[in-house]
């Protein structure tokens, strides 16, 4: 069965027809173990989910009810930013290529229920040492208005992707967080409520893991020669001995 972790976020969008009070969080992160992680995450402001629901308990009900696959881990979320305390719900799971992480991120429901593949990723890695990750994002609704990403950040929407790597990032074209020099992120609305068709996220670091293996490797063998030697000589000297012994005598 495909595994697609964000099947909710078109109905999600629909309901930004009668909010702006969303924050949506989409992302990778490749793992040192070489798995790539996708992960979304969708916030409601407290004033919307107590408009909408009996309680936030229903809320987080309904959410996750929504979802329900045994290969991801889900987490429902409450925080406080902006002056707001916002509830939601982290959706996250380890692919093993590049592939299936991408086609995690896709969704893939309308909200009639209709397989819509309103958006397409591709993830790319090349690179040894030096390696990059590059994610193309493509829109697939030609029923975008173009100025919706206009009208939604008017409303405070925010929806951003990110892409957090192993080590500190030496190049990207996105903006590298502050607090965390190996994660950068993107606002993608433009993309996904309208005002660009598709967008290009990349991310270069260095991969020390092969340099670390080929060091302790390298290490190892000449600990391995010193101490052959050590022993040649040590044998050596004790043969020596007990034949200045056996003349002696």
């Amino acid at each position: 069965m495909k595994k697609r972790i964000i099947s909710l976020m078109i109905p999600v969008m629909a309901l930004l027809t009668l909010t702006g009070c969303i924050r949506i969080d989409r992302g990778i992160e490749v793992k040192p173990n070489g798995k790539i992680g996708a992960n979304v995450s969708y916030a409601f402001s407290e004033s919307f989910v107590n408009y909408m629901f009996e309680s936030k308990e229903e809320f987080f009900e309904k959410m996750q009810e929504s979802e329900d696959d045994e290969d991801l881990d889900y987490e429902a979320t409450e925080f406080t930013a902006d002056g707001e305390t916002w509830y939601g719900l982290n959706i996250r799971g380890d692919f093993d290529t590049p592939a299936e992480a991408a086609e995690a991120l896709e969704a893939n429901f309308d909200s009639s229920g209709e397989d819509d593949f309103s958006n397409d990723f591709e993830i790319e890695q090349s690179g040894f040492i030096r390696k990059t990750i590059t994610v193309k994002m493509t829109s697939l609704d030609p029923d975008r208005d173009p100025k919706g990403a206009e009208g939604m950040k008017a409303f405070g929407v925010k929806d951003v992707f990110t892409i957090k790597v192993p080590s500190k990032i030496v190049e990207t074209n996105g903006e590298i967080d502050s607090a965390d020099p190996t994660r950068a992120s993107w606002d993608v609305s433009a993309v996904d409520f309208g005002g660009e068709d598709t967008m290009e996220m990349s991310v270069t670091y260095m991969y020390m893991m092969p340099i670390i293996i080929g060091v302790g490797a390298l290490a190892a063998l000449i600990v391995g020669v010193i101490l052959v030697v050590v022993a040649i000589i040590i044998i050596r000297k004790v043969a020596g001995n007990r034949g200045v012994k056996n003349i002696g005598e």
